[in-house]
C-alpha cells in the first residue's frame, strides 16, 4: 500500500468516528478547495434570497478533448443559465456562466457526477464574479 492509499484510509477511518460517510469524503476530494468556497458561497445566496450572478470559472484537469464543452453547454440549457464555455490554449477550460445561485450550485455539482462515471478528473482552478449581462440569452461553446 502507498503512501497516498495511508492516507486516505486514515482520512476515511477520522471521518467515519466524526460521522462523516465514505461517499462524503469521496466527494470533498474530488472538487477542489476553491470550489468548495464557491458553493458554500452559493449556499449562502440561496438561503439570503440573493439574486443571480455570472461567475468567470477556469478548469484543469481531464476537460479537453472529453467533450466537456458539449457537456456544459447541455447541462446549462437544461438549467437555462446563460453564458459561454471555451478551450484555452493551455489545456484548460473558460467559462463564464449566469443564473440563479442554486441553479449553479447544481451544475457545478452535475458536471462532477457525469465525469465521475469516467474518472474524470475535474479541478476548479479559480472562480470570480464577472458583470451580469442581461441581454445574454443562450450558452454557447467558443472556439
Amino acid at each position: 500500500m502507498g503512501l497516498f492509499e495511508k492516507m486516505m484510509g486514515h482520512a476515511r477511518d477520522f471521518s467515519r468516528a466524526m460521522g462523516t460517510t465514505d461517499e462524503e469524503v469521496e466527494h470533498a476530494a474530488r472538487i477542489s478547495p476553491r470550489e468548495a468556497e464557491l458553493r458554500a458561497e452559493l449556499a449562502d445566496d440561496v438561503e439570503q434570497g440573493s439574486g443571480p450572478r455570472r461567475l468567470a470559472l477556469l478548469f484543469s484537469g481531464d476537460v479537453q478533448g472529453v467533450g466537456f464543452r458539449w457537456t456544459n453547454q447541455s447541462l446549462a440549457q437544461d438549467r437555462h443559465l446563460t453564458g459561454w464555455v471555451k478551450n484555452l490554449p493551455d489545456g484548460t477550460v473558460q467559462m463564464e456562466i449566469q443564473g440563479p445561485p442554486q441553479a449553479l450550485a447544481a451544475h457545478l455539482e452535475r458536471i462532477h457526477a457525469y465525469y465521475a462515471r469516467f474518472g474524470n478528473r475535474i479541478w476548479l482552478e479559480a472562480a470570480d464574479d464577472a458583470a451580469w449581462l442581461p441581454n445574454d440569452a443562450n450558452f454557447d461553446v467558443r472556439y
